[in-house]
């Protein structure tokens, strides 16, 4: 067995992963991935790097067998007894997003230590509150407790939050947004602790819907608060479902104890953002089943109206009946368009804080150009994006676009026995495909070349298409 096929076949079976799940991961059919573990087949750098980011690893890290120790074999070993959930999650790309995450997380750890910038120590988190784990009896109350405690800790009291992103900036939690383009809808949030606090939000109302994004931000604090020594470690990474499809028959369904954690957190969120002291003082000698008193509490806590009348039965002044009843009825948003909370900066794992460290890096000529494209996946043929104080010239391109054609040629032809003896002799592009003549080495070398034919090379100098003859005798 090649060690590809061992690295992989180890990746899978110490993460718990089904046959096609890990297919999924890497991005290819399930028959095709018993190949390449079997070792019957070679696996592509491309097919590999996808599997890395599913782990949250470069592909150097997953060729030297870290797999099994990675938040995301934490997390796909959790799911063992909820198989097609974890694959419907694998299939939609979720995980292979939520390893993008890690591996983002762990970049922006790396540049803060090659630019030399060092967080508090201890860390804010460790001042409010212990890892604890979720027991059924009396969670929800427990919930109350924590985020009570911890509003306390923070110098809150019970006044409603101005910002939630100002609040995390305080206690130096990463923030990265992506959108249903990169994670999908089934997935709220994920957060981890290893190398260092983040949270990845997705804005699936956008990022004006901003009251959606406080109350995924208070569900995250909630993990990276209680649930960072989830499974006993801190190496995992937490994933939170979507609250508004929480009670679909399409929902994702998790394990037992992970079921604990969101049930956890959405009650912390709940009494975090909207203490019950301050609400019931606000809504005194109100009818809290009234439309005003639901506009009251948005308003007043700065929270979507499912919030409102979520709290509203927890804390028990409307009937769960009240509460189906109310929802049902979906009046236009009373809330403002602007809010600190809509302004999230820079979408896209790679779009804002690790962009902004890379670049920060290179121009203080701490990090070479290649290793920066290398963090910001920025393909050699392109520029890297402009920065303040970044010199332009480290901006350019490492090659051009007709150079990383010829290289996919001749990579091509180099690979073929029968296609040896031949060369590129010309490159031409209509603006999308790329056509490279191909010619045969004459008597006399290149100079006296025979035409073979040519190659179509597309936008992703992919080879589309080989319109090459057979080997003709000089």
């Amino acid at each position: 067995m090649s060690n590809d096929a061992q690295v992989l076949r180890e990746a899978r079976v110490s993460s718990a992963l089904t046959l096609e799940a890990a297919a999924a991961l890497a991005g290819i059919e399930p028959q095709e991935y018993q190949a390449l573990e079997s070792g019957e087949q070679s696996p592509s750098p491309a097919i590999l790097d996808t599997f890395a980011k599913a782990f949250g690893l470069t592909l150097t890290d997953l060729l030297l067998g870290r797999a099994a120790a990675t938040p995301s074999s934490l997390l796909f070993r959790s799911f063992r007894e909820r198989g097609p959930s974890l694959l419907s999650l694998a299939s939609s790309g979720a995980l292979t997003t939520l390893g993008d995450f890690v591996r983002c997380v762990r970049a922006v750890a790396e540049i803060r230590d090659i630019l030399g910038v060092h967080r508090s120590t201890p860390s804010p988190l460790e001042r409010l509150g212990q890892p604890t784990p979720p027991v059924a009896d009396g969670l929800v109350a427990r919930a109350e407790q924590h985020a009570l405690a911890v509003r306390n800790k923070l110098g809150l009291g019970v006044e409603p939050i101005d910002s939630m992103i100002g609040l995390y900036k305080r206690l130096e939690i990463d923030l990265l947004f992506v959108t249903p383009d990169e994670l999908d809808i089934d997935v709220d949030a994920a957060s981890t602790v290893t190398p260092a606090p983040a949270v990845l939000v997705n804005l699936v109302g956008g990022a004006e819907g901003w009251w959606r994004t406080r109350a995924t931000l208070a569900h995250e604090l909630c993990h990276v608060i209680f649930d960072r020594a989830l499974f006993g470690t801190e190496s995992f990474v937490m994933m939170s479902p979507s609250a508004e499809r929480a009670q679909s028959s399409e929902r994702l369904v998790l394990p037992p104890t992970l079921e604990l954690v969101e049930k956890r957190a959405r009650a912390f969120a709940l009494h975090f953002l909207v203490p019950r002291p301050e609400l019931t003082r606000v809504l005194a000698r109100r009818d809290p089943r009234s439309e005003s008193a639901v506009t009251t509490v948005c308003q007043h806590f700065q929270v979507g109206r499912r919030a409102a009348v979520n709290q509203l039965r927890n804390v028990g002044l409307i009937t769960d009946y009240d509460r189906r009843r109310m929802l049902a009825n979906l009046p236009a948003s009373s809330l403002p368009v602007d809010h600190p909370d809509a302004r999230v900066g820079v979408i896209g794992l790679r779009g804002g804080l690790l962009k902004d460290l890379a670049l920060r890096a290179l121009a203080e000529d701490k990090m070479s150009a290649i290793r920066a494209r290398s963090y910001l996946e920025v393909p050699a043929a392109d520029p890297l994006p402009p920065a303040p104080g970044l010199d332009p010239a480290k901006c350019a391109p490492l090659v051009t676009e007709s150079e990383r054609v010829e290289k996919s040629v001749v990579r091509r032809l180099a690979g073929a026995p029968t296609l040896a003896d031949c060369y590129v002799d010309a490159i031409s592009t209509d603006g999308e495909v790329w056509r490279v003549e191909v010619a045969q080495a004459g008597p006399n070398g290149l100079t006296a070349g025979i035409p073979r034919g040519f190659v179509l090379v597309g936008p992703d100098f992919q080879i589309l298409e080989e319109h090459i003859l057979p080997r003709r005798e000089n």
